[in-house]
């Protein structure tokens, strides 16, 4: 009989390791953040959803380094989870009042 051969190529994008003691999901999280401000709403709205999922499960140490003392880790990670409210916030207001 005929055989049909299908063939399937993987194109993978180059994805930056975390630095050193860098929290793993940074690299992700921080294309995430500057996805969710690209000119279609699918990729807005695809960077804001993997954003929810990543920070469901992985708040608790958004923005940490290894090698900080526990005070500044815990700002590090207030901040990191405040600068990515804001631009998710920036965005759900733009797409709908903009």
């Amino acid at each position: 009989g005929d055989v049909v051969v299908v063939e399937s190529v993987k194109v993978a994008e180059e994805v930056p390791d975390a630095g050193e003691g860098e929290w793993p999901l940074e690299p992700f999280c921080s294309d995430m953040c500057h996805d969710i401000f690209d000119a279609q709403w699918e990729v807005r709205h695809g960077a804001a959803m993997a954003l929810r999922d990543a920070l469901k499960h992985h708040s608790e140490s958004a923005g940490r380094s290894a090698g900080d003392c526990e005070d500044q880790q815990n700002r590090d990670n207030a901040e990191w989870l405040e600068e990515c409210t804001v631009r998710l916030l920036c965005v759900l207001a733009l797409d709908r009042f903009g």
